[in-house]
């Protein structure tokens, strides 16, 4: 199934799993074309657009304006990459909101898996700014499990400095 060309603006609160657009992606689900610009405010997997994602799942061309808080697993697109022996494909996709949370927060990705999936991520950048408490804050990605090839993220904006999982820091 996909979802595709979405645009959602304002307000979103929930407990976990609470994104911009969706809240949890469940298995062979290809999500191509959606925009936020929102407000978003949660517990633990909070994303700008999809809160909590799993299984061999596609996104493209998404983009994440606005603002992401939550406690773990934060990030400005998608809050935590999870499940068993999957793969997961983001590319062509952006974020410009301001994220902040504790643990595993991250300008793109607040989790990109763990010891069974991964994400692996293309032409991709993080532009707004991250605030983390914990030991897992990284100006693109938060947190283990993910890979990224041709993506970058705003040092300066982020707060953040280093290689994120990939993704080249570079100052405005």
């Amino acid at each position: 199934s996909s979802i595709s060309d979405v645009q959602v603006s304002g307000e979103i609160s929930g407990g976990s799993n609470t994104g911009g657009a969706v809240g949890r992606l469940g298995y062979l689900v290809t999500i191509r074309g959606v925009s936020t610009d929102v407000t978003v405010s949660g517990a633990n997997s909070v994303g700008g657009v999809v809160g909590l994602v799993y299984g061999n799942t596609a996104l493209y061309h998404l983009a994440a304006h606005g603002s992401v808080a939550g406690a773990s697993y934060v990030g400005g697109v998608v809050g935590y990459v999870s499940g068993s022996y999957s793969y997961i494909s983001i590319a062509d996709s952006y974020s410009q909101a301001d994220v902040e949370g504790s643990d595993y927060v991250g300008g793109l990705i607040g989790r990109g898996g763990n010891s069974t999936t991964s994400s692996h991520i293309h032409r991709a950048y993080s532009s707004g700014s991250v605030t983390g408490t914990g030991a897992n804050v990284g100006g693109f990605v938060g947190g283990t499990g993910a890979t990224a090839k041709d993506s970058y993220y705003d040092s300066e904006s982020a707060g953040q400095s280093g290689d994120s999982f990939g993704a080249e820091p570079k100052s405005t």
